[in-house]
């Protein structure tokens, strides 16, 4: 199998013509080859086709024998962070980053919990392209669970730092307010928790994940350039913010606004 766009970030494309579920299926299904045996994570961002590719992932990956743990949507951080904490073979996480709805893919890390090296991209790839994935007969076909504590772990362990440990130190007593942007991504309610759990006040906003506010796209253009940072720059002056954090879609770039409104590059 040919994939048109494939680079270090994995594969990604426009669902329905580059990225299709029998794509996603077959990709999985080479990484599970490539990374098994052994038990392999799953996230995905808030687009709507994630669920629909999600499910072709866990199916592509259990026909190589490999079990699919499936986090559900979770910041690519965390999905990284999980795989290292539970010492998972990989990971995949669907998501297209901070391109547009129309757009989905596919990002893989190693049991490190870190992206594939360039030589591992390499020797990836060769596998998808030859079609001949590892196949499980009937009595070895993986299975599937869910875990939904990877936020929380992820959440215990970056408060549990010495560094943020000050930080809450320095807020106590203080009515800290941070205005969070995660533009109905991943992060919407991890970022929210986070906030809280270092001692301050979460402000939202697009922080929905209901099916129709999903359904309706992106509220701004998803990658967090302070050019895109408007509605937040308003809200942190409006409100009288300390602090404005944006996110993309799955939750591994942000960006920030001053007390004053003004974003930061």
């Amino acid at each position: 199998m040919q994939l048109s766009i494939f680079g270090i970030s994995g594969l990604r494309g426009i669902v329905g013509k580059e990225i299709t579920p029998e794509i996603a299926g077959q990709v999985a299904a080479a990484f599970g080859s490539f990374a098994g045996p052994g038990t392999i994570a799953t996230g995905r961002d808030t687009r709507p086709s994630g669920t629909m590719l999600a499910a072709a992932t866990a199916a592509g990956l259990n026909s190589t024998g490999c079990t699919v743990e499936e986090l559900g949507i979770c910041p690519t951080p965390t999905v990284l962070h999980h795989t290292r904490l539970k010492k998972r073979a990989g990971a995949v996480i669907i998501t297209a980053s901070h391109n547009p709805e129309e757009w989905n893919g596919m990002k893989f890390a190693g049991p490190d919990g870190l992206f594939l090296s360039a030589t591992d991209l390499k020797r990836f790839r060769t596998l998808i392209e030859s079609g001949k994935p590892a196949c499980a007969d009937w009595k070895g076909v993986g299975e599937t669970c869910a875990y939904h504590d990877a936020v929380l772990d992820h959440i215990r362990t970056i408060t549990s730092n010495n560094l943020f440990s000050d930080i809450r130190g320095q807020l106590s007593g203080r009515k800290f307010r941070v205005g969070v942007d995660a533009v109905n991504g991943a992060a919407s309610i991890a970022a929210v928790q986070l906030v809280r759990e270092l001692g301050a006040e979460p402000v939202e906003l697009n922080c929905r994940t209901e099916a129709d506010a999903l359904r309706a796209g992106f509220p701004r253009p998803p990658e967090p350039r302070p050019e895109h940072l408007a509605d937040l720059s308003e809200l942190v002056r409006k409100e009288k913010l300390d602090l404005g954090c944006a996110f993309d879609p799955d939750g591994d770039r942000a960006s920030f606004v001053d007390e004053t409104g003004p974003p930061l590059s």
